[in-house]
């Protein structure tokens, strides 16, 4: 099994559409690249809504990061956070504003990232059979790692965007399924499949 955990954090905008706040930090006005060397200057992120750990409660805090580890919560309000500002105690500071909320990023607990790619190939009369042994073992069954690899990555990226920072993953090739999430920054743990061939499903 390969694991790779890290911190992350989601980006919700009102309207429910999550990003993940990783390396990259977005939004209406401005973009900034985190940086990555830990030697680096720390990226401070004022939010109205923060998610502050298991407590599941919302207030209003800055989000230090430096490089891709978030380094602490600090919780304040708006008037201390715009205090600290002016005083020079909290530089490098981006003001999320009042339609956003930063929360512990989305984590999957059960999914085939490459398996993406094959969305939409099958038809009402495929789902009317064994869909798993009739479509999706002959695809697999000519999938290579390369292949694999490729449609993970294109998972891993859906999975970004919608705000999951973390999968459970276990699929064909599983060591191209965990180089490609490490490729894309995903955070996971990656087993690869244990299926007996000779043996013919019932279901």
């Amino acid at each position: 099994m390969i694991c790779q955990f890290r911190h992350r954090i989601t980006l919700i905008h009102r309207g429910f559409q999550p990003r993940l706040v990783s390396s990259i930090f977005s939004h209406a006005r401005t973009t900034m690249t985190a940086v990555t060397s830990p030697a680096t200057k720390e990226l401070n992120l004022f939010c109205d809504s923060v998610i502050l750990g298991d407590r599941f409660v919302s207030n209003s805090a800055v989000v230090s990061i430096r490089g891709s580890q978030i380094q602490k919560v600090l919780e304040m309000s708006r008037s201390e956070m715009e205090a600290k500002r002016s005083s020079g105690e909290l530089s490098n500071l981006e003001d999320l504003g009042p339609d956003v909320m930063l929360c512990p990023a989305f984590v999957n607990t059960h999914t085939h990232l490459a398996m993406n790619a094959m969305r939409g190939v099958t038809t009402a009369r495929d789902m009317a059979g064994n869909v798993v042994e009739d479509v999706f073992f002959r695809v697999e069954g000519s999938l290579t790692a390369d292949d694999v690899r490729a449609f993970t990555r294109m998972g891993c990226y859906e999975a970004v965007l919608a705000g999951v920072g973390a999968c459970f993953d276990h699929y064909y090739f599983g060591e191209a399924v965990a180089a490609a999430m490490a490729e894309v920054g995903m955070s996971g743990a990656v087993a690869p499949t244990l299926q007996d061939l000779s043996v013919k499903s019932t279901y």
